[in-house]
């Protein structure tokens, strides 16, 4: 948001601006930025669902619910793709690591598989991405007609702190029960809370951003941790020797707990407020408009 922006016309920039910018990597063709242009689609995909969340109650559940589930299936769509990149990209980051025979082994042969799966994937990015840029422009016309002159700041406080809430409630179910989904249930809603402090921190630079940084160092902790879970799981289903699966997990093993703990300790921090108090806290007077 910017300084002395009326909340409406803000608002409904910022969704079209992420919208565009979702259409505009994927028009990207060029073979050598593919994979960028795909993963940053993706995040301008995750902060217009963010910001949707953000003015859920202005906006109207209906209408929230029709874009969120236009926007999540786009992201779906996409998936795969992004999928293969990150299991190549996290194996790649494991190899440059010191290692035994047999772990070095077992990163070389899932190598092959993960590069094998990238190239079969990409002859049908461009088919994809046609039907996908149709799908977006079909959003940014609907986003000309939603009624974003409805909202109001109170709207958005009860998004920062139904998110905050989210964020929080998820963090001991996480503690608890350390399973994937559950840390990237809490990873999710830890980036929800990041991306509506980015967008709020002309009103409280100090503030949000310093909250904001925290986020998104804990969004990428959890990230990291999520990477090699679906890594741990890719080389389950992968055909590699017994020596070299073990080797394998006995190196991701500590790596993984080391993320977690580093993840709850500052999660413990950064949801130390109740949520009601959170929200009044970024959005100061605003919060009674």
């Amino acid at each position: 948001l910017q300084s002395g922006e009326k909340l409406s016309r803000g608002i409904c920039r910022i969704a079209r601006k992420q919208t565009r910018s979702i259409l505009t990597h994927l028009e990207e063709q060029s073979p050598n930025t593919r994979q960028k242009a795909t993963h940053d689609a993706r995040k301008a995909l995750k902060r217009v669902r963010a910001l949707l969340r953000l003015v859920r109650t202005g906006l109207g559940v209906k209408i929230h619910r029709q874009e969120n589930r236009s926007f999540r299936k786009i992201a779906r769509s996409l998936s795969p793709r992004r999928d293969a990149e990150v299991l190549l990209q996290t194996l790649n980051k494991l190899g440059r690591q010191h290692h035994d025979k047999p772990a070095r082994a077992g990163i070389a042969k899932l190598g092959k598989v993960f590069l094998k799966r990238n190239e079969e994937l990409l002859p049908g990015s461009k088919d994809l991405n046609k039907k996908v840029v149709s799908e977006l422009r079909h959003a940014l016309r609907r986003m000309k007609r939603h009624p974003w002159e409805d909202l109001k700041w109170t709207d958005l406080c009860r998004g920062l702190k139904r998110a905050y809430g989210r964020g929080m409630k998820a963090l001991p179910k996480a503690r608890q029960n350390r399973s994937v989904e559950n840390l990237h249930e809490w990873r999710k809603r830890v980036k929800d809370v990041g991306y509506h402090l980015r967008l709020l921190e002309p009103l409280s630079p100090r503030i949000a951003g310093k909250l904001a940084r925290e986020a998104e160092q804990l969004a990428d902790t959890l990230g990291d941790d999520h990477d090699l879970a679906m890594l741990e799981k890719a080389a389950r289903h992968i055909k590699l020797a017994p020596l070299e699966r073990a080797s394998l997990f006995k190196l991701m093993d500590p790596h993984r707990t080391r993320l977690q703990q580093s993840a709850f300790d500052v999660g413990e921090r950064f949801y130390r407020e109740q949520p009601a108090a959170f929200a009044r806290r970024i959005m100061g007077s605003r919060a009674k408009k």
